[in-house]
């Protein structure tokens, strides 16, 4: 039996509970207690702003509507890292980014309403827009990182690659303009120090700062944020800061155990301090 987490809001104490959704036939099952004041919240009760799946984006994207999202922001695979030995499928393989880029692109133009933010490998920009209208290429970020941090170089052959693109795709460019203006921002480079693989055993979780950033400048408190690649649920997280919903999908099972957490981690720190 399937099921996904969503963040909840207890009705009574208003602690902040992140609940599992139960995918029961012919109807889903909303039901769970309060960590706090041991309250039932029940379907009519469910007052959700977040939900984090265990799933492949297209799964779910594919049940969405059209211009549904009000940003999409994500990192997907790069095709940056050499195929396994094992025959397996690596996610982060040429050949299978190749497969899926199109299709992951194209379904994340379709449920946004206005903007795509999509970090990518300098070298795999054609690869990117050979499917797409260029005119719906916004502007592009640079993600500035320190010399020697994580991913920010390669030593055997001495060449430091020290940025990662972010490439804006906006459908209305006026009001994609027009967001985050009383946000301080940098237009071109945005420097953030990366984060080690041990701190969520995640090969490239991206800093909250820097995607925290991206949503205030390219959406509104109360809007939702879409993150087809979860990875270590940096998105989920930024999303919570800034105030805004979010949607998450991640088919790892030990990455999505580590969003499960980390959510749950933020939502005590929340409760702790409100």
């Amino acid at each position: 039996m399937k099921s996904h987490f969503e963040t909840v809001t207890c009705p009574d104490c208003k602690s902040i509970e992140l609940l599992e959704v139960i995918h029961s036939f012919p109807h889903w099952t909303y039901f769970g207690y309060c960590s706090k004041c041991n309250c039932q919240i029940t379907k009519e009760l469910w007052n959700s702003n977040g939900h984090i799946w265990n799933d492949d984006i297209l799964s779910v994207t594919r049940k969405m509507k059209s211009s549904s999202i009000d940003l999409v922001c994500t990192d997907p695979p790069y095709a940056v890292r050499k195929s396994t030995d094992d025959g397996k499928e690596n996610w982060d393989d040429k050949e299978y980014f190749d497969k899926f880029v199109d299709v992951w692109l194209s379904e994340n133009l379709r449920i946004a309403k206005h903007t795509v933010i999509w970090f990518c490998a300098g070298k795999m920009i054609p690869h990117i827009m050979r499917s797409v209208n260029p005119e719906l290429l916004h502007r592009i970020h640079i993600w500035d990182k320190p010399a020697g941090t994580q991913y920010a170089g390669a030593s055997h052959n001495n060449i430091w690659y020290s940025i990662e693109v972010i490439l804006v795709f906006s459908k209305d460019k006026e009001i994609t303009t027009s967001y985050g203006k009383e946000e301080p921002f940098n237009y071109d480079a945005l420097k953030y120090s990366t984060i080690a693989k041990k701190k969520y055993n995640h090969v490239s979780s991206k800093p909250t700062e820097l995607i925290s950033t991206l949503i205030q400048h390219y959406s509104k408190e109360g809007e939702t944020v879409f993150d087809g690649f979860g990875g270590s649920g940096t998105t989920a997280e930024a999303a919570i800061k800034t105030k805004r919903n979010y949607i998450l999908v991640e088919r790892d099972t030990d990455h999505y155990q580590t969003i499960i957490k980390r959510i749950n981690d933020l939502n005590s720190q929340f409760d702790l301090f409100r």
